[in-house]
């Protein structure tokens, strides 16, 4: 679901892209086809993007080069440190926007010298005050709405993807979290706020950028602490979402 966008976006600038689930498929696509560039999520369950990276580049030996763009939320000078060491060539940033796709697919074919664009900041976590501030916030960004209704069939397909998939992480994290799983967790976390991010939902991938950051530092009360604010912030999204289904067609 996380690729949607992402597809829909490469078919509509004239590339033919194709979907896996994690890193290890990656790695066995890859065998089967000769791509001129993968856009790689940097946290998948087990084999994350980072991994799937370093496999490509052993694999690769004297062979054709294969470029590795980086689909990431994380702007930290040590994620951007993890994606070099990978051996990832340049980045996108999420949500993802057809401008910055455009230019990185224009850099993998030699069109382009530019540097990679810079990441967003990083998302801080929240205090209450910071709540409180966003207290009338929209639940979901209307130009990006927007944008998404423009695209033919495009926003149906993900709000009946995430009317599924929100309960499910949901349910992974606090499943997670009753055993004291950080990793599980903060990965199931990150997929909020992936999904969030899709949508402008500001609130909702702020939660979560919340209760992945505790969960990755094993600050396990804290996390099942903030997951309360996310569930509700996931209500609020999902009834948003429910609402922009049922709209009259124009």
């Amino acid at each position: 679901m996380r690729w949607g966008i992402a597809l829909s976006n490469a078919n509509s600038i004239g590339y033919v892209p194709d979907a896996v689930g994690n890193g290890q498929e990656a790695l066995e696509a890859i065998e089967r086809v000769s791509y001129d560039l993968v856009l790689m999520d940097c946290r998948m369950p087990g084999m994350d993007g980072y991994e799937a990276t370093r496999q490509i580049r052993r694999r690769q030996g004297l062979g054709r080069y294969v470029t590795v763009v980086a689909m990431t939320a994380h702007a930290l000078p040590d994620d951007e440190r993890k994606r070099f060491d990978a051996g990832m060539d340049d980045y996108l940033s999420k949500p993802l926007e057809i401008e910055d796709l455009a230019a990185v697919l224009d850099r993998a074919r030699g069109r382009q010298t530019s540097p990679p664009r810079r990441c967003r900041p990083a998302l801080r976590v929240q205090t209450s005050g910071d709540r409180a501030d966003r207290a009338e916030e929209p639940a979901l960004d209307a130009v990006i709405m927007a944008s998404l209704r423009a695209q033919d069939g495009l926003l149906d397909g993900l709000i009946e993807t995430v009317m599924k998939e929100v309960p499910q992480q949901l349910q992974r994290i606090l499943a997670s979290l009753a055993k004291a799983d950080g990793e599980n967790a903060a990965i199931a976390a990150h997929s909020l706020k992936s999904i969030a991010a899709m949508f402008g939902a500001r609130r909702m991938q702020n939660s979560a950028a919340n209760v992945e950051q505790m969960a990755n530092v094993r600050a396990i009360e804290n996390a099942r602490s903030e997951f309360e604010q996310l569930q509700k912030e996931c209500a609020r999204v999902l009834h948003e979402l429910e609402m922009e289904r049922a709209r009259p067609v124009a």
